[in-house]
């Protein structure tokens, strides 16, 4: 699966920043990306088609034309594509809704941000992983949660906190549930208290698992001896 993308951002240490959050979040969820940089919205435009850009990451503010005069030509021109707005501050906000987008990102708040707004582009290009996901049972609510985005589940008490890229969720589960029903290709147990998922798993220190998240998780002295069988075979199937 491939993923084009185009940024623009006057400033190169912003571009390669944005490129390099998404090209991790790419390989997270198991999709090549492909991205084309600019700085100027000019630029952009006289060269996007040729690219086949899918998904457009915009700079509002910019000296020869700003993102959303970018967006609008956008519009017209690649009706089909996805266009995320981002932006040192929030004064030119109002002025997004004259065009069609799907997200705006602070960049302050990229790094918490950006899965979510990947998330939903994808699903938007029709690019998300279909019928693959964890059921989330909340009083008379079901609701799905695609499995990519799930970096750990957690016992606590009766309940199971379930971690994903962007957002945390409760429910009254038993963990030994919950991983009977995950793949177990894609999830381990590392601990009584924790089930972790492998895309997710940036290291091994000792006996704490780091994750993709900053997160850090304990390795269970029974666990260890599986997680590292685990981490080995999946390595040399890949």
């Amino acid at each position: 699966m491939k993923l084009c993308i185009g940024l623009c951002d006057e400033n190169p240490l912003h571009l390669r920043m944005i490129a390099q959050e998404i090209r991790r979040l790419g390989r997270i969820r198991e999709i090549e990306t492909e991205i084309y940089t600019w700085t100027c919205g000019s630029q952009l435009l006289q060269e996007a088609e040729s690219c086949s850009i899918q998904l457009y990451l915009l700079e509002i503010k910019m000296p020869d034309m700003s993102g959303i005069e970018v967006a609008k030509q956008l519009n017209q021109l690649q009706p089909s594509a996805q266009i995320i707005f981002i932006s040192d501050s929030l004064e030119p906000v109002c002025d997004i809704y004259e065009t069609e987008h799907l997200y705006f990102i602070l960049k302050s708040q990229l790094a918490r941000r950006l899965p979510d707004a990947l998330d939903r582009a994808l699903m938007k290009l029709g690019k998300a992983q279909k019928g693959v996901s964890f059921m989330l049972h909340s009083r008379r609510q079901v609701t799905p949660i695609p499995l990519h985005s799930i970096v750990c589940i957690e016992k606590e008490l009766r309940k199971i906190i379930i971690t994903t890229t962007h957002e945390r969720y409760e429910m009254y589960a038993k963990l030994q549930d919950a991983l009977a029903s995950l793949p177990p290709n894609d999830f381990v147990q590392c601990h009584r208290s924790y089930i972790v998922a492998f895309r997710h798993i940036e290291q091994i220190c000792g006996n704490e698992i780091l994750l993709s998240n900053g997160q850090r998780l304990p390795i269970g002295r029974t666990f260890m001896q599986p997680l590292k069988e685990a981490l080995t075979q999946r390595q040399f199937s890949s």
